[in-house]
């Protein structure tokens, strides 16, 4: 048997190190929790490891049998934003690198799985210091874009240029960003960092293949990989089936969205796309954030049925999804890969969405769902959907194949176990 096969073989011993984690977190906590829960089952060793920021002491919790260990950072009792960021990455860095190392030592670690960016330069470090192999996961813009998002409003960036930084000082503070300017050398030395030490992951995981055409300037394209996030559809069928009367506050035919309510997401177009498409049917919005108020009050304005529900734990905000007629995802920013289109995809939902970022390697546009490019579009597609009751359930079938042969758990974890030992092979060279 030859080393490489070998490798593929054994059980491993791993290290997942993630900025969130089960059970209050967002789309990537649960995509992370998904890993470790497929690898455990296929028999490797699985240990979390994630900071705590704010906590004043360390603390090992339980998730679902997971060992989480904790690593508590101070943080600033003002947020002063570059002071905040430098507190989060640099000085965060220095602990957590030593955290993991002797975290790594411990539980004899073989391989360091870094899931977000507060987590993945940290890890990296960390392996080099003990000699193991180190996998990076992108699954949004960290590593590329000082403010994380690819854009600043209604303005692409294009790498964080020193002119991305100032323009993006000004979105966010409006004239008060000026005054950010002298830091900008910092902004650009921090993504120096933070790409630095990606680069020195053994592997990357790209989760779309827009996220790996994104990561060409800054990672040798013979360490990026693209592995999608996975959906466990046993376990999805199982949390539906738990509460199979109770899947939404609405019993009508009904549009779904979720997520935050910021600009990034495309909140503030769902009331204008509906409104333009005349929709006859209620929006279920689960979320919460900074738009709720002045959405709730656009949607009365407009004459849109709209009703909010804040953060719901997950099994509850799938039941919710499992019994809308389908769902709305306006998103304004380059998504990596959105774990709510898997999700909605794996239920079956007819989908309406932007074509941004790696959501063409979910939607395809009259196949698996509908795919726009700007308000108009999106309103239009409202309208077809809620007219042609056959295109729903063919886009809805057609959705749930798609993702059950592509996204599924027995698909993706052999793809992930064979980055692993490449990257393993490369750290024995």
């Amino acid at each position: 048997m030859n080393s490489k096969l070998k490798t593929q073989n054994s059980k491993l011993r791993i290290l997942i190190a993630t900025d969130v984690f089960p059970p209050k977190c967002g789309g990537s906590g649960w995509s992370s929790y998904y890993l470790a829960r497929a690898l455990r089952e296929r028999g490797h060793y699985v240990v979390i490891a994630r900071p705590r920021i704010g906590a004043t002491r360390n603390r090992l919790t339980d998730y679902d049998g997971f060992a989480v260990h904790e690593y508590a950072h101070p943080d600033l009792p003002l947020k002063l934003p570059i002071l905040t960021n430098y507190q989060r990455n640099e000085r965060l860095y220095a602990g957590f690198r030593r955290f993991l190392h002797d975290l790594i030592r411990g539980e004899r670690i073989e391989i360091v799985h870094g899931q977000n960016g507060l987590s993945i330069p940290p890890a990296v470090m960390a392996a080099e210091d003990t000699g193991i192999a180190a996998v990076s996961t992108i699954r949004d813009w960290w590593a590329l874009c000082y403010f994380g998002t690819l854009r600043h409003g209604d303005i692409a960036c294009h790498g964080c240029t020193a002119r991305d930084l100032a323009r993006g000082l000004i979105h966010i503070a409006g004239v008060k960003g000026i005054l950010g300017w002298p830091l900008i050398p910092y902004m650009e030395t921090n993504l120096r960092l933070k790409r630095r030490w990606l680069a020195r992951s053994h592997r990357v995981i790209a989760v779309s293949n827009y996220a790996a055409t994104r990561l060409r300037p800054y990672v040798a394209a013979d360490r990026v990989r693209v592995v999608p996030n996975m959906i466990d559809f046993a376990a999805l069928s199982s949390t539906i089936q738990s509460n199979p009367t109770q899947h939404s506050a609405l019993s009508t035919q009904h549009w779904v969205f979720v997520g935050k309510l910021e600009p990034n997401k495309g909140a503030e177009l769902l009331v204008p796309a509906l409104a333009a498409a005349r929709s006859a049917w209620p929006t279920e919005v689960l979320g919460d954030g900074k738009l709720r108020e002045s959405l709730a009050l656009a949607a009365e304005a407009a004459g849109v049925g709209l009703s909010i529900t804040p953060w719901l734990p997950n099994d509850e905000a799938l039941q919710q999804m499992a019994g809308a007629s389908g769902l709305l995802f306006p998103s304004a920013w380059p998504e990596p890969l959105s774990r709510v289109l898997l999700e909605a995809s794996a239920l079956g939902l007819p989908i309406v969405a932007m074509n941004t970022g790696g959501t063409p390697d979910i939607i395809r546009d009259g196949e698996t769902g509908l795919l726009v490019d700007n308000l108009p579009a999106f309103a239009a597609a409202i309208d077809r959907l809620e007219a042609d009751p056959d295109l729903r359930t063919r886009l809805g079938a057609a959705a749930f194949a798609h993702a059950q042969a592509t996204f599924s758990t027995d698909v993706v974890v052999p793809h992930v176990e064979q980055v692993y030992t490449e990257a393993i092979m490369d750290a024995r060279q």
